[in-house]
């Protein structure tokens, strides 16, 4: 009894060895597979990921809005030339909205333009010109004109003790305009008749014409584009639109 008892235990417990190390091969040789399958589905997953964050950075891009940026006095209206430097009007009777700036207003809403006026009166808060008299020469202005928004600086500038980020060359009307109305800069384009809306244009990430008044005054960066006048820039621009 004893031996068969140990030739018993002999018997069984080889086959349960066995069973164990052939359990242990097929699970180690089932794990590169496991591996291979995790990567195969991995790299799927990634992929689509990406595919989607591309396709809605695009979307968000074709969505965004496109701007012309037009700076008021010498390319809206007529400026007060004196000694070869430009004045705004002082009255609703002296704004003169120069000819043609209605059609290239009209030509360039037409093509999917916002059209915001981004203009510099620091004799506001120099006390030489008051406030309601710029907002009563705007008021006339968006009763002609196709205007979507007009962003005004009032500031009398560094050099009178004013300093502010919005006055031009400082891109500030512009970024301010961009997050209100959701425009896309780099696709959008600064139309002045000075250095400084030049200046601004460049530092707001957006394309430059200069309406060339011939000013006794040098420029500081280089325009993408000049002209005589606010028609010839919009011809421009729409020949460089690139959506």
């Amino acid at each position: 009894m004893r031996a068969e008892h140990v030739r018993g235990v002999a018997g069984v417990k080889p086959p349960q060895t066995a069973v164990a190390i052939g359990t242990l091969a097929t699970t180690a040789s089932q794990e590169p597979r496991n591996q291979e399958l995790g990567v195969r589905l991995v790299f799927p997953f990634i992929f689509v990921v990406f595919a989607f964050l591309c396709g809605y950075c695009c979307f968000l891009e074709m969505m965004a809005n496109k701007a012309v940026f037009l700076d008021r006095d010498g390319v809206i209206n007529r400026p007060v030339i004196v000694e070869g430097k430009p004045f705004p009007p002082r009255t609703v009777t002296e704004f003169e909205i120069l000819p043609g700036v209605n059609q290239a207003c009209s030509d360039l809403k037409n093509a999917g333009f916002l059209l915001v006026v981004v203009t510099n009166q620091p004799d506001v808060g120099r006390g030489i010109l008051k406030k309601e008299v710029v907002e009563a020469i705007h008021k006339t202005m968006m009763g002609y004109l196709p205007i979507d928004r007009v962003e005004v600086c009032y500031h009398a500038g560094a050099e009178f003790g004013e300093e502010c980020e919005c006055r031009k060359p400082k891109p500030g009307m512009l970024i301010n305009a961009a997050a209100a109305l959701d425009i896309d800069l780099s696709h959008s384009f600064m139309v002045g008749d000075r250095w400084r809306d030049i200046d601004c244009g460049k530092r707001a990430g957006c394309k430059t014409a200069l309406i060339d008044w011939g000013y006794s005054e040098e420029l500081r960066e280089k325009p993408d584009f000049r002209g005589a006048n606010l028609t010839e820039a919009a011809h421009w621009i729409l020949r460089n639109s690139d959506r």
